[in-house]
């Protein structure tokens, strides 16, 4: 007992540290396997005052009853269509189209620079 008195605050703390992460482990390889590898959940209920204990897959007492339940239960019917929803607000005026004065068109045939009719003639000696 008087060693247990003596120990320095980090000798108190290191078995402190190894039991928890101990229980941790334990805790974390129970709960790894519930739901099982199926997705169904295992309980054992207890008739007698209405307990229930979830257990990974094994075996429940003699005065307990197995359950099993899906983790995630079978597709429902569809629902009906719902309400239609109020419109919404308006929308922000997107750009207006931009018109070549007709001063400033091209015609058919006639380039709009050298570099495009460069552009036009080059592409023709490609087709």
């Amino acid at each position: 007992m008087s060693r247990l008195l003596d120990m320095s605050r980090t000798g108190k703390l290191a078995p402190a540290v190894v039991v928890g992460g101990a229980t941790f482990g334990i805790a974390t390889a129970v709960q790894a396997g519930i739901p099982d590898a199926n997705g169904v959940i295992h309980g054992c209920y207890k008739t007698q005052n209405g307990q229930l204990r979830v257990i990974d897959t094994g075996s429940c007492g003699p005065s307990e009853t197995l359950l099993t339940w899906s983790q995630t239960g079978p597709t429902g019917a569809r629902g009906p269509t719902g309400a239609k929803g109020a419109t919404g607000a308006k929308g922000a005026t997107g750009a207006t189209e931009r018109r070549v004065p007709p001063d400033r068109r091209v015609r058919q045939g006639q380039p709009v620079s050298e570099s495009a009719a460069a552009a036009v003639a080059t592409l023709r000696s490609r087709a």
